[in-house]
């Protein structure tokens, strides 16, 4: 008789901070042409709000495309939004209504041909498009976010860097470029002092206006959107910045890449600098390879976790790249995933913990790419604690069951839950409302109809009130 094993993803000799997270499950969506993701937003406990664009679906050869899935990746629904040319989403925020503006750039006639613009749209919370703007100067936006003293700031093209801030209905407060040829914003943060910071790329060029260089720029504007000074880096003889965020010590970290050699490979760059921009410190990380960072956020733990691609490690042709610092850019731990193709990673949205949303791209050799999403959790067997103090773990032995702990101090609705890595409900475990207390109840490897299950990746769920908690599993030598 065959015996079974069960693996929780947890190394008792490691402390949290130097595992990785999991992938608690991964998802492609798209159709038989290109389709890729660029920004993403969690609206409530349950749903997230993917945008980015689909030759797959659509009026034209490209669309901007929006995807909202539930917490275990199923697709709520889906919309497109484009003309009879190009059109593409870049990033996505919510207004107090719960209505979304989608931004990127779309393709409009421009003398006599066609030229690709800043792109503004408003959507109702359903994906019914309201109103668009295209603002014809620049090329595309790359970001948007809330500011302080109310409404939206949107940043990017790429003949000036811009920034056009808006109020909820999309009406101009003002809209400023600085004075560099060829740069554009990929990202801001908003100064404690007033103003705004933005980071992207500044061009240089030959005396015959040929022999383009791209190199990381950073332009700072008033809260009026006056153009105040630039700041430009060069590292090596190609280098961009895509990503800024905030430090916990008042500074601000940028992520993006830096060529090595002169074969154009490139290395994965952040740099540390002050509200005048002035460089504190500088770090590559990479291998042989290629690498690049285009999403650093801070963790609620006072790090940085920054995200991109390598080709330099991991299991394919490239994967995506997770990479955790502190305040030194000290590395706490890296990680690849991926399978046996191209997957990349533009995004990532912290949910609390070692919980993450990535998203991304997947391509297979000499195909086309799909939108690719990854959800990370905590490796299991760690106990975690909720904002309601709710506890949570799994842990399981060889040849038994697995073992499900929670602690609830107070009474709460439970609805316990194992799932496949599709989502589909394999067994219900506890669908009920406990007392104040600490609980265990176990899980004998069969499914609703008292079969025992399959091997592979099954998902722990636990929603407790409106708090839900996810653990990833491996059954190994099961059988029917």
């Amino acid at each position: 008789m065959r015996s079974l094993f069960i693996f929780t993803l947890f190394f008792f000799i490691l402390p949290l901070e130097a595992a990785p997270p999991v992938p608690l499950w991964e998802r492609v969506y798209g159709g038989h042409y290109d389709d890729e993701a660029r920004g993403v937003i969690q609206v409530d406990s349950g749903r997230f709000v993917i945008v980015g664009w689909t030759s797959s679906y659509g009026a034209d050869t490209k669309d901007a495309y929006l995807l909202v899935i539930d917490s275990l990746g199923d697709t709520l629904w889906t919309k497109t939004y484009g003309r009879e040319r190009d059109d593409v989403g870049y990033d996505i925020a919510v207004t107090d209504s719960g209505d979304f503006i989608l931004v990127g750039g779309s393709t409009r006639p421009y003398y006599d041909g066609y030229l690709m613009f800043p792109w503004v749209l408003k959507l109702n919370s359903e994906g019914d498009t309201l109103w668009e703007k295209v603002i014809k100067r620049g090329h595309s936006f790359k970001r948007i976010s809330r500011v302080k003293e109310g409404g939206f700031l949107a940043v990017g093209a790429v003949f000036r860097m811009v920034g056009y801030r808006m109020d909820g209905d999309g009406d101009s407060l003002w809209f400023s470029n600085n004075d560099e040829f060829w740069s554009g914003a990929n990202d801001f943060v908003e100064l404690p002092g007033g103003g705004f910071m933005l980071v992207g790329l500044d061009s240089t060029r030959g005396t015959d206006s040929t022999n383009c260089e791209f190199h990381m720029g950073v332009s700072f504007f008033s809260d009026s959107g006056d153009f105040l000074y630039d700041r430009y880096y060069r590292a090596s003889w190609n280098d961009a910045l895509y990503s800024v965020v905030e430090g916990y010590d008042g500074n601000y970290l940028a992520c993006g890449y830096t060529a090595r050699g002169d074969y154009g490979m490139t290395d994965l760059y952040l740099v540390k600098l002050d509200s005048l921009g002035d460089t504190l410190w500088t770090r590559v990380y990479g291998g042989p390879g290629w690498e690049c960072g285009y999403d650093i956020e801070r963790t609620d733990d006072s790090a940085y976790i920054v995200v991109g691609y390598t080709d330099s490690r991991g299991s394919g042709w490239s994967d995506v790249y997770l990479l955790k610092v502190n305040d030194d850019g000290d590395t706490l731990w890296t990680a690849t995933y991926g399978g046996s193709d191209y997957e990349g990673a533009y995004r990532i949205l912290p949910l609390g913990g070692d919980n993450y949303l990535i998203v991304g791209y997947r391509m297979v050799i000499g195909g086309y790419r799909d939108v690719y999403i990854l959800r990370l959790g905590p490796q299991s067997g760690v106990i975690e604690r909720g904002d309601k103090g709710v506890l949570f773990s799994v842990d399981g032995g060889i040849g038994g069951p697995l073992r499900v702990e929670y602690g609830l101090e107070g009474r709460e609705r439970v609805r316990l839950v194992i799932y496949d890595v599709l989502g589909r409900e394999v067994r219900v475990l506890r669908d009920r409302v406990d007392q104040r207390g600490r609980y265990e109840v176990e899980w004998d490897i069969r499914d609703d109809g008292g079969l025992r299950v399959n091997s592979g990746v099954y998902i722990v769920g636990l929603t407790v009130g409106d708090e839900r908690y996810v653990r990833r599993v491996i059954v190994l030598g099961g059988c029917r």
